[in-house]
């Protein structure tokens, strides 16, 4: 369960930053 669960924050982070960079990109 902990290594699922690490691999879910670093998805969790990776779209996190993929959805800021869209964002600032549509400005």
């Amino acid at each position: 369960m902990r290594g699922s669960n690490l691999v879910w924050t670093i998805v969790g982070i990776l779209v996190a930053i993929a959805l800021i960079i869209w964002i600032v990109s549509a400005l």
